[in-house]
């Protein structure tokens, strides 16, 4: 052969296996999270690319693979390395007309190994080679028979599985039962779903937020546990004969919210907006709102020693959130308000502010006579000298007392502690 033949032999093979013309592809499948608006058959990659060539030109990138576990083109739209940023991705390109039912393929490591290993077998062209497939176990001549036999009906499958996916609904002879069809493969995985992931962020931000969510009997409306946001959970049967829940938000600087689950039909959840699921895992999604100008927020977690004007230490998480959040927003002003249950004036403990001991009443601490009135003044004063001493500005916040003028329970009822209570009310953002 002449140097010319063979250059031209190269050029050829290097065109053929660089796949010049068309649609993009990854450059490689890794394990991780794929955002996927559609799947077609081992043998209809041409389809995949028409598909994921008028999505791009729609605006979206999407990008073609194959994924050898599920023998499937995916085409999808992201890729993610993790879980929690996959969920964000999934619940935002939900609310794109084009792409209402995206879900996540989750790709275990395992599937890279796979895929590595039958593409480093199939190269040695040898009659050995087959034992090492990953694709067959066995290697007796039954076995064989049977694989054989397998293939050709999963090839007829895999023919007729190719008209039912989601992508033959954008132009390319969709219909409603495909759609139903194509989502079946989806709906198996749902099925065995075993673990819940209560995610929490900001509505305005799209940024993940830490709190905790009480989970309450959508029954007979008892509180049941309380659990921490953005984590993997499994819940008990709530034995209530209908599996309702109730989920409450319940974090610092943002407005409670309340979402309705069942525990026996979790996938009837899916119906409502706010649930998504990536693999086996349920995902409820809470779309938090900050308190606006004029909202009062109640400080739930911070407590005061009797007839003191004194923090017990627990109220330090809490009250270090405000800081937080008003060091964040540079702009936000506050005026805190300070409730008793009552108004009988008794004995005022202060703290001394030499000494600054906001939270223990061991040391120099001072007593006075006063109203009510004046120890929820004094109450609301130690949180804002708190902040001051933290670097907040003291033009920022403003305090008022108001005794027990504005109580949410009767003294005497057994709900009464929740009158002795901080409110903060939103001056500015």
């Amino acid at each position: 052969m002449t140097s010319k033949a063979l250059f031209i032999f190269f050029f050829i093979v290097l065109i053929t296996t660089s796949g010049w013309g068309q649609t993009k592809n990854s450059e490689k499948v890794k394990s991780g999270y794929y955002l996927v608006i559609g799947a077609y058959s081992k043998n209809n990659k041409q389809l995949a690319e028409i598909y994921a060539k008028q999505i791009t030109e729609k605006g979206h990138e999407a990008l073609v693979d194959f994924f050898p576990k599920k023998n499937y083109h995916f085409v999808y739209l992201k890729y993610y390395e993790d879980f929690n940023t996959s969920i964000r991705g999934l619940y935002q390109y939900r609310k794109i007309e084009d792409f209402p039912d995206c879900w996540v393929y989750v790709m275990r490591q395992s599937e890279v190994i796979d895929k590595a290993r039958d593409k480093q077998v199939a190269s040695l062209n040898d009659m050995f080679a087959s034992r090492f497939s990953t694709s067959q176990k066995e290697n007796t001549q039954e076995n064989d028979s049977k694989k054989d036999e397998n293939n050709e009906n999963s090839d007829v499958a895999s023919k007729k599985a190719v008209e039912e996916r989601v992508v033959l609904e954008s132009n390319i002879a969709a219909s409603t039962t495909d759609k139903k069809n194509a989502l079946e493969e989806k709906a198996d995985i749902k099925s065995t779903t075993s673990s819940l992931y209560i995610s929490l962020f900001d509505a305005r931000t799209q940024v993940e937020v830490n709190g905790k969510i009480d989970v309450i009997d959508g029954v007979n409306l008892a509180k049941l546990s309380s659990v921490e946001g953005n984590t993997l959970l499994n819940f008990e049967d709530p034995e209530n004969g209908t599996g309702n829940l109730i989920f409450i938000s319940n974090v610092f600087g943002f407005k409670r919210k309340q979402l309705e689950f069942n525990y026996y039909e979790p996938l009837d959840n899916e119906e409502m907006e706010y649930v998504t699921n990536i693999g086996d895992t349920i995902i409820i999604n809470f779309e938090l709102q900050r308190y606006s100008i004029g909202e009062f927020m109640v400080m739930h977690n911070v407590y005061f020693f009797k007839d003191a004007a004194i923090m017990k230490p627990d109220s330090k998480y809490e009250l270090n959130q405000l800081l937080q959040m008003m060091k964040e927003n540079e702009l936000m002003k506050i005026r805190i308000h300070g409730h008793t249950n009552g108004n009988v004036p008794g004995v005022i403990i202060l703290h001394d502010p030499e000494l600054k001991n906001y939270f223990s009443l061991e040391k120099g601490v001072n007593e006075i006579t006063g109203s009510a009135k004046k120890l929820s003044g004094y109450r609301a004063k130690i949180i804002q000298q708190y902040l001051i001493d933290n670097g907040i500005s003291a033009s920022r916040m403003e305090t008022k007392a108001w005794g027990g003028k504005s109580m949410i329970h009767d003294k005497h009822d057994s709900q009464a502690k929740k009158n002795v209570r901080v409110e903060i009310e939103f001056l500015v953002k």
